[in-house]
């Protein structure tokens, strides 16, 4: 039987250098992207070893959100990144069929969590855990930046050439003095969606404060007359990238920024000796349309869910139900407010004219 025991704090590097030896280890596992999140969330960080009697067979990042009365054990809270559990291969259709009884060892209402690793599906399916699948695209860079540019699609490049003969540059942000302006163009991006962006400026902080001091987060701006037009984030763990979030100003799309980012990023991380780019997502046609042009590999990996109580259900329900539509009215509340204020307000509000 595989039993969860606690990973003890002092044991930061050492729980780093495990995730580093599965191929499925992620920036979205490592100890320090762990502590953003306990922060962002205000959440209980709960890193767990998976053992079958002596031996370390897997690690489990997870973390405890109280919603009220229900405990919300969540290895991906906010369904951000992977997260989820990294078990050695001879002990994954195990684990598959015990991961019922473990989290409930944790007294948990309801689970959730990602992976990349092929759990076996079925096992999971006949304890009713609720599966679904997705895809991401991961570029390799160990061709080199020459090879790459010669096998991306011809509108990506005619779209890089583009945007440098618009006179945008690229740059490394190596300070936080960007996040106001990043902020305010996150809030443009999301508005289109009638939602909130995903990371608040307090979140934003509290990402680039934690990560930066391991050379585990890098932000890449695009500008055009001394004002920033676009901008992507990217983790870094075990010479491979992950991309976070980004944003950009909907007037300059036509403009290539993003295209013009993208293959800087390459060329940097191909510079640095990393070995991949995982461009996060492609589940929405036009954005996986778009990401395929640079050539990388469709790869799948799966969100798995559980209600293991009856008040986790009725939680979980009330939460799908009532957020969304939160949402909705805040975002539409604040494009109210913004339209009412003065145009010389307006203008002051925003950053972005004095970056």
């Amino acid at each position: 039987m595989l039993r969860l025991e606690p990973w003890d704090n002092a044991e930061a590097t050492r729980w780093d250098e495990i995730v580093a030896s599965f191929d499925e280890g992620s920036a979205y596992h490592s100890w320090a992207w762990m502590e953003a999140v306990a922060r962002l969330k205000n959440a209980r960080m709960m890193p767990l070893g998976i053992w079958h009697e002596s031996e370390l067979v897997g690690v489990l990042p997870t973390f405890l959100i109280r919603r009220g009365p229900l405990r919300q054990i969540s290895c991906c809270p906010g369904g951000t990144g992977y997260g989820g559990p990294l078990v050695r291969e001879a002990y994954q259709q195990p684990f598959a069929e015990q991961v019922d009884a473990l989290w409930r060892t944790l007294r948990a209402d309801f689970v959730e969590f990602h992976s990349q690793q092929p759990l076996p599906q079925l096992a999971l399916a006949a304890q009713r855990y609720e599966v679904q699948e997705f895809q991401t695209i991961v570029l390799s860079l160990a061709p080199g930046p020459e090879a790459i540019w010669a096998r991306i699609d011809g509108d990506c490049r005619t779209g890089v050439r583009k945007a440098r003969k618009s006179g945008i540059t690229v740059s490394e942000a190596t300070d936080d003095s960007f996040l106001d302006a990043y902020y305010e163009m996150s809030k443009e991006t999301w508005s289109k969606s009638n939602r909130p962006p995903v990371y608040s400026r307090r979140d934003l902080g509290v990402v680039w404060d934690t990560l930066r001091p391991h050379n585990r987060i890098h932000a890449f701006a695009a500008w055009l007359e001394g004002r920033m037009i676009a901008a992507a984030f990217v983790l870094c763990f075990n010479q491979r990238l992950y991309g976070l979030d980004r944003a950009g100003l909907r007037e300059h799309y036509r403009l290539k920024p993003n295209n013009l980012i993208d293959w800087t990023m390459i060329e940097w991380a191909a510079s640095q000796g990393i070995r991949s780019l995982d461009m996060m997502g492609a589940n929405i046609p036009g954005i996986a349309q778009y990401k395929s042009a640079y050539g990388g590999e469709l790869r799948t990996y799966i969100a798995v869910r559980k209600d293991l109580t009856l008040a986790g259900q009725v939680g979980r329900w009330l939460y799908l139900w009532l957020v969304p539509r939160w949402r909705r009215l805040n975002c539409s509340l604040q494009r109210a407010g913004r339209r009412q204020l003065p145009k010389g307000e307006q203008h002051e509000q925003s950053p972005l004219q004095t970056v």
